[in-house]
């Protein structure tokens, strides 16, 4: 037996792959499909307090059974069981809608009432050894298991004995003495706990199985994976709906832009869970600087130093602006957008600085898709009014057209913030007519 069963690991790019293979096979017209699955254990083990001598460390973690509650014939001996399931070929971004632990009940005292036995989510790697316990009573544990104290022998310790787990158990099932099925029933907070477990692979440590350990004669015997008998094996059913595969479906667009102008910016990207976008410029060929919603310090491609942003940080839909490179006529700008299951990045696109914009050349005819926010090379009253109206919203991340000046050593460059600056600079250059 392996020494311990720590929480199932896996890459980005693995998780990447795997969905996108049930992607291809599952999806039609961008429809998920859903799956069902049965898990059975990949580690099981039972951890014994001995009242008469609790430093005693006792595990069954090869036994046939896993054992859990208070037993009758000892005034506190208690046992509790710990059940892990590997569900790293869940793809990651699947919803789960259904999760279930079904195990079967062998034997308990005679004579006793049903007891209600609860699972609590672990919150610590765990061991599986090589001990068997004939009974209820426990084994000496061997390297590797899990016991009372420890959960991993030798020496490495529970931070409370009994185990590491969340108070809150994640689902209650009333256990007669009757041999038979015990299924635990779906509920938010099992599926909570195997959202988790596969989300995170790390933070996959299973359940505690904890039976009442108030009154005696509350111990029962549950058939462990090493049962000879498969249908007394512990089982996880999981149902959950494959996530959409992570990938841009529209790409940013090319665009011009005035000397010191905003370039707008979208990308359309869908998966599974939240996305997030991150953009980045061209310093060099090949080198790519992050862009926050503040200004921050830019090499110009052509010399010197600039300035360069992205507002709203962190949308898909942003303004970016690289001003103080007074020699660029253009530049590159790409996203990358990311989700819990991993990262994927756009094709870069072109933003070309037109020459002869003037300041107050804020609107007009353009070339038909160009993509230009420059005007039409005419300072006239749809400049006057395209000005007012952005002024009017005051807001340079929704409509930049009336941040014209602020910012640059001149004082005549946008600054990501409309104010009284950029309508005395507006003003004075209409009444020039440049």
């Amino acid at each position: 037996m392996a020494a311990e069963f720590p929480a199932s690991g896996r890459s980005v790019s693995v998780c990447l792959a795997a969905a996108a293979a049930a992607v291809a096979v599952g999806l039609a017209g961008g429809v998920a499909r859903g799956d069902v699955r049965t898990f059975a254990p990949v580690a099981d083990n039972t951890i014994f307090r001995n009242a008469f001598s609790p430093d005693s460390l006792l595990s069954s973690g090869s036994g046939d059974g896993i054992y859990t509650g208070r037993t009758l014939s000892h005034a506190d001996y208690r046992q509790r069981g710990l059940v892990r399931f590997d569900l790293s070929v869940i793809p990651c971004g699947a919803t789960v809608t259904r999760a279930q632990l079904t195990m079967y009940m062998e034997r308990g005292p005679s004579a006793q009432p049903p007891t209600p036995v609860r699972l609590h989510r672990l919150l610590g790697a765990w061991g599986e050894g090589a001990s068997v316990s004939f009974g209820g009573a426990g084994s000496e544990s061997l390297a590797g298991d899990a016991n009372w104290l420890e959960r991993q022998s030798p020496g490495v310790m529970w931070t409370a004995p009994g185990g590491d787990y969340v108070a809150t158990s994640s689902a209650t099932a009333s256990v007669s003495i009757s041999p038979g099925a015990v299924t635990w029933a779906s509920n938010p907070a099992m599926i909570a706990d195997v959202t988790g477990w596969i989300s995170n692979p790390s933070s996959n440590n299973g359940w505690i199985i904890i039976n009442n350990e108030v009154n005696q004669g509350t111990a029962r015997k549950f058939g462990s994976r090493e049962s000879t008998t498969a249908s007394h094996r512990p089982a996880l059913l999981v149902e959950y709906t494959l996530p959409l595969a992570l990938g841009i479906t529209q790409q940013p667009a090319a665009v011009t832009i005035c000397p010191g102008g905003r370039a707008p910016m979208s990308v359309t990207a869908q998966g599974g869970g939240t996305l997030s976008y991150t953009w980045q410029v061209e310093t060099a060929p090949g080198v790519w600087m992050p862009l926050g919603g503040e200004p921050a310090p830019y090499v110009c491609q052509g010399g010197g130093a600039g300035v360069a942003s992205a507002l709203p940080r962190g949308a898909a839909s942003v303004q970016v602006a690289v001003t103080g490179c007074a020699a660029v006529s253009s530049y590159r700008v790409r996203v990358i957008v990311s989700s819990a299951c991993g990262s994927v990045t756009s094709q870069p696109a072109a933003v070309t600085v037109a020459a002869g914009c003037s300041l107050a050349d804020v609107a007009g005819t353009v070339p038909a898709g160009s993509g230009s926010t420059c005007g039409d090379g005419t300072v006239d009253g749809t400049d006057f009014i395209a000005f007012i109206n952005s002024f009017g919203i005051g807001d340079a991340a929704t409509d930049p057209v009336a941040d014209v000046a602020g910012g640059g050593a001149d004082g005549l460059q946008p600054d990501g913030t409309i104010d009284g600056s950029d309508f005395i600079a507006f003003i004075n250059a209409f009444a020039l007519g440049c």
